[in-house]
């Protein structure tokens, strides 16, 4: 190329330039060219490469007609680089910044990889690959003494491409007929030649790069194919669909609703003056998987028909197959989004049958990260020809490499998935007919039902199980549209999809689904053919219910599936235990408490039979057979069951095991009531500590020690921590249901707190929304309603309002005395407050015999050391100093100071309400 000293069309656009006070830079980036361009041009090194850049230059300028004219005669009068480049600029190019300037790193002249390697864009047909090499041709070509275009999608091409630059350099060869001697000729001008760049676009057979590349490479080599595999041929850089900003931005340009040169800046501004345009271009972008082909067509259609964004993507979400063959009428790219893929399925289709089905198969799962052993162990679902190469480790290669010399496929060495682009399976899917999808909607249900844990419980299934998820979703949503007929495989499937979301806290996901089951199953004319399934969907539903608080809902559930269970000649003894298991929890959080052993005794029974005596379902049913214990006030009962359950749990899970945590809140709640509040605290925290570890850190489980160890923290005075510890509770359980029995328990603490800071409103106020909750969700359930009177009494007595505490309190007495019997905990709880009542209205006597009362069932519970029996010896020798006894009184408060207690911290008045244990078994 030659160059030249003066140049006037270097001058007169340096004077245009200067007129319009912007600098070269500014210039630069209005023409997106490379920010040297701009200087070369205005000192004659160099002209733009085309007339298309001259125009640009009028353009951004703001050149009346006569000064543009003046500019393109200008550059008539000086050599211009050698150009071959088939193509004008796209106007409408948009983003890739990052790869243009790889590129402009990797192949500039000067640049020491760029003399001895090629450079290849490879990706998905449709993904902008020619589109960006021609971009960067236009806006480097200043750093070339020639750019030549090669169309090798076919050796015809190439020989077409190869005479173009021959006459462009007129060679004497150009007009021979011998196309030998022609590519010769081109191929000595290349190995004589320095700083050209030389691009093959559309290269599916890299072996014509050798043929017909000179032996010496003196230039810049770039390359677009499909082929993810370059061997020494060349350095790939692998093209992504376009995040959602960029497509956005293409998409609004595209369509005429932005100048061709507009920046992300007026994108930004769209979002407040044209806020449903911009949302539903971001949404077009996200249902096209940022395809620039796709999103190219879609603009075309939106420019020529006048449909705006929002009305586009309603149609696109009707009409999406028939959308996408819509080529526009002026499109750069005459072949439609379906035809691409089609064609490139097509040719796989002819030669590589098996690699064509298992990319099939690819299209009815997830498009994003589809394990590769999904299929290979799983392979006894797919035809025997697919079948057979898929448990061949080879075969399974090189139906790989088939799908990535197509770019059909995109494989992570790493965590060894695939990807597939969402249109290519809208559109491959539809080439089948309805019995071929149903096929293989048949043979991925199967196959997810085999992949799937049926075990979700275990936590060690968890990451298998996130990994499966989106694609077992994404079949189920396609089965529910396509009348699918297999129904137990089916609801096998949702069931499990369910039972691992329920495990997540997706509760809403995992009814809907369980419910999806359960119609299908009703449906079904013969249920007896799947009666395990049905049973399993009820106790699903049930389990889901009680989480959520609704627990005559949930017991309808479990009563239904008893039922099933009743008509099978020989029912599942393991079936039967769960929905045993589940009644005899409701029956727990009901408070029908006999109901609830002998229930919790047959559990624990049918499991040592079933598994041995040292299963961890087996340490369970301990756990829970403890936990009705502690509740009972049968404290030396419930410690063995609970140590021994821990013990296995940890010999066979280790020490950190979500199935240990509930053990351990059980425990720290026994050890709270023993009076052993370090340890209690220590179990308490390690039990948060572990779900937080495992399970998310809102997952409903995390309540039940959270209020625990705030219950603790009020017991203590430490008023700030168990403050947070409660409303962080509150948030977790309002997520599954503001109505939640449970979320009454930790309202009620946290109002305990607050009678005790002299918040009495604010308390008031929450034990009036407890009274809803529970009066709405929880009736019959005395016990519940036991604690809120116990609550209202304490607040009453703060206030000074003795008469009305007096008469809540005595109900209190009542109720808890007919229900859990005149020897329990809660009585004696009872007993003491109603004392301290009939205490501040001076009427010793009767207080004096209530809180006695108390200590004898205090004594009998606890040993003589516990801080609560301390507390009772301090209130009768309160009483007794009232009235004068002070040798009574003083021999109480020796009592008191025998105890390991010695006021460290001020105790508060003990109220149990929150002291609610999770269940420790399994689904």
């Amino acid at each position: 190329m030659l160059t030249i000293t003066s140049d006037p069309f270097g001058v007169l656009l340096k004077q245009f330039r200067k007129r319009q006070r912007i600098t070269q830079n500014q210039l630069a980036e209005a023409m997106r060219v490379h920010r040297n361009t701009v200087g070369r041009w205005e000192e004659g090194t160099f002209l733009p490469a085309s007339k298309a850049l001259l125009v640009d230059l009028a353009r951004c300028l703001h050149l009346d007609e006569s000064e543009a004219r003046q500019l393109l005669d200008a550059s008539l009068l000086t050599p211009t680089p050698l150009w071959s480049v088939p193509y004008p600029r796209n106007p409408f190019f948009t983003g890739r910044e990052d790869l243009l300037e790889t590129l402009q790193a990797r192949l500039a002249p000067g640049q020491p990889v760029a003399l001895t390697q090629s450079y290849a864009l490879h990706g998905l047909g449709g993904i902008g690959k020619t589109q960006l090499a021609l971009e960067y041709a236009y806006r480097y070509a200043v750093a070339y003494r020639a750019v030549f275009w090669i169309g090798a999608e076919t050796v015809e091409q190439i020989h077409a491409s190869l005479l173009h630059i021959a006459e462009r350099l007129e060679l004497p060869e150009h007009s021979e007929a011998d196309q030998q001697r022609l590519m010769m000729a081109v191929q000595r001008w290349l190995e004589t030649n320095k700083e050209w760049l030389l691009i093959w676009d559309n290269l599916e057979d890299l072996d014509l790069l050798r043929r017909y590349l000179p032996s010496i490479q003196t230039g810049t080599v770039l390359i677009t194919t499909r082929s993810q595999t370059l061997g020494t041929v060349a350095q790939g850089i692998n093209l992504a669909p376009m995040e959602k900003e960029e497509g956005a931005l293409f998409l609004l340009r595209r369509a005429k609703f932005f100048a061709s040169d507009a920046r992300c800046e007026q994108l930004h501004h769209l979002v407040g003056c044209m806020s449903a345009d911009y949302a539903a271009a971001l949404d077009l972008v996200t249902a096209l998987g940022g395809l620039p082909l796709a999103l190219d067509q879609a603009g075309a259609y939106i420019e020529e028909t006048k449909c705006g964004f929002t009305e586009f993507l309603a149609l696109f979400q009707r009409y999406p197959l028939q959308l996408l063959q819509e080529r526009g009428t002026h499109g750069e790219h005459p072949t439609s989004v379906v035809k691409t893929f089609v064609l490139s399925f097509e040719k796989l289709q002819q030669t590589q049958k098996a690699s064509a089905e298992l990319l099939i198969a690819c299209c009815f799962l997830a498009p994003e990260e589809i394990p590769e052993t999904l299929f290979t162990d799983h392979a006894i679902w797919f035809p025997p020809g697919l079948q057979q190469m898929i448990t061949e480790p080879l075969a399974f290669h090189r139906m790989l490499k088939n799908l990535l010399a197509y770019a059909l496929v995109h494989r992570n060495p790493t965590n060894r998935t695939l990807s597939v682009h969402r249109l290519v399976q809208a559109v491959l899917k539809a080439q089948l007919s309805d019995e071929q999808q149903q096929e293989w909607l048949v043979r991925l249900v199967n196959l997810l039902v085999q992949a799937f844990p049926q075990d979700v419980n275990a936590v060690e299934t968890w990451p298998w199980c996130e990994q499966v998820l989106p694609h077992a979703l994404h079949c189920l949503e396609q089965v529910e549209t396509s009348g699918y007929a297999e129904t137990e495989a089916l609801c096998l499937l949702l069931i499990r999809v369910a039972a691992y979301l329920y495990e997540r806290a997706q509760y809403t996901r995992a009814e809907e689904l369980y419910q999806r089951a359960l119609v299908l199953q009703t449906q079904e004319q013969d249920s007896q053919k799947i009666p395990s399934i049905l049973i399993a969907t009820l106790t699903g539903l049930a389990d889901l219910k009680q989480q959520q608080g609704l627990y005559p809902e949930a017991e309808m559930f479990y009563q239904h599936a008893l039922s099933f269970l009743d008509q099978v000649p020989s029912p599942d003894s393991s079936q039967q235990v769960t929905v045993l298991r589940g009644l005899s929890n409701i029956y727990f959080r009901q408070g029908r408490y006999q109901e609830v052993e002998p229930l919790y005794q047959q559990v624990l029974s049918l499991r040592k039979q079933l598994f041995g005596p040292d299963h961890p379902l087996v340490a369970a049913s301990l756990g829970n057979l403890a936990m009705l214990y502690t509740t009972l006030s049968r404290y030396k009962e419930a410690e063995p069951l609970l140590q021994r359950a821990i013990s296995i749990q940890e010999r066979i899970h280790g020490k950190n095991h979500l199935k240990l945590a509930t053990l351990l809140n059980n425990l720290a709640i026994l050890h709270f009531y023993q009076g052993r509040y370090l340890e209690a605290e220590m179990l308490f925290q390690r039990a948060i500590l572990i779900r937080e570890k495992i399970q998310l850190p809102e997952h409903p489980d995390l309540a039940s020690p959270l209020v625990n160890l705030a219950e603790l923290y009020a017991k203590q005075r430490r008023q700030k921590e168990a403050e947070a510890l409660y409303l962080r509770a509150c948030a977790i359980l309002e997520q599954v249901n503001t109505e939640h029995p449970e979320l009454g328990y930790t309202l009620l603490g946290l109002g305990d707190l607050y009678v005790d800071a002299g918040k009495y409103q604010e308390a008031e106020a929450l034990y009036q929304r407890v009274s809803d909750i529970w009066k709405q969700t929880n009736a019959e359930n005395p016990d519940m309603m036991a604690y809120l009177l116990y609550s209202q009494a304490h607040l009453l007595l703060h206030r000074g309002r003795y008469t009305e505490a007096e008469n809540v309190c005595q109900r209190t007495v009542a109720v808890w005395r007919q229900h859990l019997g005149p020897d329990h905990a809660n009585v004696a709880r009872a007993l003491q407050l109603l004392g301290r009542i009939w205490q501040a209205q001076n009427r010793c006597e009767q207080a004096e015999q209530a809180i006695r009362e108390a200590l004898a069932i205090r004594l009998a519970l606890l040993e003589v050391t516990h801080p609560d029996v301390a507390d009772i010896y301090n209130t009768l020798a309160e009483i007794f100093t009232a009235q004068g006894k002070d040798e009574l009184a003083e021999s109480m408060y020796q009592q008191a100071s025998r105890n390991s207690w010695r006021g460290s911290f001020s105790q508060r008045e003990e109220s149990p309400r929150s002291w609610r244990v999770s269940d420790a078994s399994s689904t």
